[in-house]
């Protein structure tokens, strides 16, 4: 993804943050079992080069959160952040 980017639903990003942290945008109105996937295989998330999962539409939440995620796993692994809009208003968020 790039900065400023509103992502889209079924699609798989590669989140290349070597140069700083970045803002992307999830749909606003997503439908039932849309997923997202962003890959980290360039390994350079971390605390201060993250990426922001903002929310476009405030309903929305992760699984209970109503705050944006952060993705800043500190590793060397090529893991990916899954997001499922699994149901009304709620996305769920898996990492692997």
């Amino acid at each position: 993804g790039e900065n400023g980017q509103t992502l889209t639903a079924g699609a798989i990003y590669s989140g290349h943050t070597d140069i700083g942290a970045f803002t992307v945008y999830l749909p606003a109105s997503p439908s039932i079992n849309d997923r997202i996937e962003i890959w980290n295989l360039h390994r350079t998330w971390s605390s201060t080069n993250y990426i922001r999962v903002q929310r476009t539409t405030a309903s929305h939440n992760f699984t209970g959160y109503t705050t944006d995620a952060y993705i800043d796993l500190d590793t060397n692994k090529a893991n990916c952040v899954e997001f499922i809009y699994a149901w009304t208003d709620t996305w769920q968020v898996s990492i692997s």
